[in-house]
C-alpha cells in the first residue's frame, strides 16, 4: 500500500514522535511511506522515521504540491486536523483515501488549530466556526483515544466516519521494575505549556500532609514557555529544594518512582504508556485521554477532578504505598502498557486504510458501470 504521512510541526512534543514512529512502523510493516514534514518552526519535527523518504516544504503552497505530487490515485493519505482542510481537497482531486487524525481534544469554548486553505496560516480556530462541509469530506477520522473521537462526534454538525486508533509507541521488549526510592520521587513528564496545568500539581504538592512532604520530591521533566512562571511558583509556595526542574531529558525513567498528571485536555497522554512501560505507576486525571490508560487501583490512581483535594489524596496515597504494593502496581503498569505498542498501532491503521481504499475502488467501479 502507498501512504503519505503528513504533520505541521510548531514545538518538538509527543505528536511528532507519534507521526515519525507509525510511518517507520509502516514502512517496516512492508507499506510504502512518505512523510511530508512541514516544521512552520525550524527543527520542530523531531527525530525523522527510518527508512521512509521525506519531503520537507516550507510554506503552504509547497506543501500542497508535496502532497499533489506525493499522492497516486488509490494511495492513502494519513493526515492530521491541523491541515485537514487541505489533505482532504488535494486528496480528492487526486483519488485519494484521506484519513485525518484527530491528535487533540475538542472541548467546549476550546479552539482547534488549523490550516486556513486561504491564506495558509495556521489559525486558531473556535470549535463553532470550524468548516464542517468541507472537514466531513475526510474518508475517516481517527481519535487518537475514545475521548479525542466522542470529542468529535459532540462537536460535528454534520454526519462524520469515525474510528478510534490509540497511539502506539516502540515499547522496550523488557523492562526491570525497580524498586521505589525511600523518597519516594513524584514526576511531571511533559512540555511546559500553560494547558498541562502543572501549576495544579505543584499546589497540591504544597498542600500534603508534614508525613507525605517528608516522604516526597517533585521532579519537573520537560520544558517550554511556561517554565519560568512555574518556577516562580515553586518560590512562592516555599516548595525550596523539594522540587527540581530538570529541563528536557531524553530516557527520564530512571528520574521518577511515579509518573503525576493534572493535564484535563490530553487527547492520549504518551508519558502515561511510556511510564507504564518503564515500570512507573500513574496519577492522572479522570478527564480527557490519559484516564484511559490507566487501571485505577490496579496500575496506577485515577482521581476525582470536581475534588480540590482530590490529587493531593492520591499524591499521599503515593507516598504511603509499601514496597509490594508499589511493586505489584509497577508489574501491571508494565504489561498494561503493552497493549499500546507502536506495530499494532501501525497494523490497525493499514487494515483501517485498505478497507477504505478497497471502498474506494468499488465505489469508482459502480459510477463506471
Amino acid at each position: 500500500m502507498e501512504i503519505v504521512a503528513t504533520w505541521l510541526s510548531t514545538a518538538p512534543g509527543g505528536a511528532e514522535r507519534s507521526v515519525a514512529e507509525l510511518s517507520e512502523a509502516l514502512q517496516q510493516q512492508g507499506h510504502r511511506v512518505r512523510v511530508v514534514l512541514w516544521e512552520k518552526t525550524p527543527g520542530a519535527g523531531g527525530v525523522l522515521p527510518g527508512g521512509a523518504a521525506v519531503v520537507r516544504p516550507t510554506n503552504a503552497a509547497a506543501y500542497r504540491r508535496a502532497l499533489t505530487e506525493a499522492l497516486r490515485p488509490g494511495a492513502v493519505l494519513i493526515g492530521t486536523h491541523r491541515t485537514a482542510a487541505v489533505d482532504i481537497e488535494v486528496a480528492r482531486e487526486r483519488g485519494a483515501v484521506v484519513l485525518c487524525v484527530l491528535r487533540a481534544l475538542l472541548v467546549p469554548g476550546g479552539r482547534l488549530r488549523l490550516l486556513d486553505p486561504g491564506t495558509g496560516r495556521l489559525t486558531p480556530t473556535p470549535l463553532g466556526r470550524l468548516d464542517w462541509e468541507r472537514l466531513a469530506g475526510a474518508d475517516c477520522w481517527v481519535g487518537v483515544s475514545a475521548a479525542a473521537t466522542a470529542s468529535l462526534l459532540q462537536a460535528a454538525p454534520l454526519p462524520v466516519q469515525v474510528a478510534t486508533i490509540y497511539n502506539g509507541i516502540p515499547l522496550p521488549e523488557r523492562a526491570r521494575v525497580r524498586p521505589a526510592c525511600a523518597v519516594r520521587r513524584l514526576a511531571v513528564v511533559a512540555r511546559l505549556e500553560e494547558w498541562k496545568n502543572i501549576d495544579r500539581v505543584l499546589a497540591a504538592f504544597a498542600a500534603l500532609p508534614a508525613w507525605a512532604a517528608d516522604r516526597t520530591r517533585l521532579e519537573v521533566i520537560g520544558d517550554g514557555p511556561a517554565r519560568a512562571r512555574l518556577e516562580a511558583l515553586t518560590a512562592r509556595l516555599g516548595l525550596g529544594e523539594r522540587v527540581c526542574f530538570h529541563g528536557h531529558v531524553q530516557d527520564w525513567s530512571g528520574l521518577a518512582d511515579v509518573v503525576v498528571s493534572a493535564s484535563t485536555d490530553e487527547a492520549f497522554g504518551r508519558s502515561v504508556v511510556e511510564a507504564g512501560a518503564a515500570g512507573l505507576p500513574q496519577i492522572v486525571p479522570d478527564r480527557g485521554g490519559q484516564s484511559e490508560l490507566v487501571l485505577n487501583e490496579v496500575t496506577g490512581l485515577v482521581y476525582d477532578t470536581s475534588d480540590p483535594a482530590s490529587l493531593t489524596e492520591a499524591m499521599a496515597r503515593a507516598a504511603a504505598w509499601p514496597q509490594p504494593r508499589y511493586t505489584r502496581l509497577a508489574r501491571a503498569a508494565r504489561a498494561h502498557a503493552l497493549r499500546y505498542g507502536i506495530g499494532p498501532c501501525a497494523a490497525a491503521y493499514a487494515d483501517l486504510a485498505a478497507d477504505l481504499a478497497a471502498d474506494l475502488a468499488a465505489s469508482g467501479l459502480r459510477a463506471a458501470a
